[in-house]
């Protein structure tokens, strides 16, 4: 990820996660960068790679009660990494 779409990711997550200010954002964007890089290392395409996902995975990481990932986000990330590619976008049936 560029820093500009961090900066991006960072902002739709502290929104959805009801996060105001600046103090937290060092810690926020680790975690962003953690999530991002789970997601993208088993196998979910970038352009599914949404601020939705990406704030379940922070908010397990910072607010869950052994700052681990959830049940919930494990299974969601399996879907998105299985999610047939569109047409055009690579994959087993572009050829």
């Amino acid at each position: 990820m560029t820093a500009g779409q961090i900066d991006e990711m960072l902002r739709a997550v502290k929104d959805t996660l009801g996060i105001k200010g600046e103090f937290h954002d060092a810690m926020l964007t680790q975690y962003i960068c953690e999530v991002c890089g789970f997601l993208a290392g088993g196998g979910v395409a970038a352009a599914d790679i949404e601020s939705g996902v990406v704030a379940i995975g922070v908010a397990d990481l910072w607010l869950g009660e052994s700052h681990s990932l959830s049940e919930y986000f494990r299974m969601r990330s399996t879907q998105l990494a299985l999610k047939a590619p569109e047409p055009g976008q690579g994959g087993k049936s572009d050829g």
